[in-house]
C-alpha cells in the first residue's frame, strides 16, 4: 500500500483508508452521508468525544465499499 495525503473531496478518489480529523463539541461534516451518519452516532453515543489523542476505527463501514 502506498500512502499519500490528498486535499480534495473524499468522494473524488478511491483509497484503502479514510482518515479525517474531529474535534470536541460536535461531529464533523465530511460531505459523505455514510461517514457523517457514523460520526454523528459515535458522538451521540459518547463512544467518541473528540478529545485530544482519542481515535475511533470503523472497519468496512456501510456505504463506503
Amino acid at each position: 500500500m502506498t500512502s499519500s495525503i490528498s486535499f480534495q473531496g473524499f468522494a473524488a478518489f478511491a483509497a484503502d483508508a479514510l482518515v479525517f480529523t474531529a474535534v470536541e463539541g460536535g461531529a464533523p461534516a465530511t460531505g459523505i452521508p455514510a461517514v457523517d451518519a457514523w460520526a454523528a452516532d459515535l458522538y451521540e453515543s459518547g463512544e467518541f468525544t473528540g478529545k485530544a489523542f482519542e481515535i475511533a476505527i470503523l472497519h468496512r463501514p456501510a456505504g463506503l465499499e
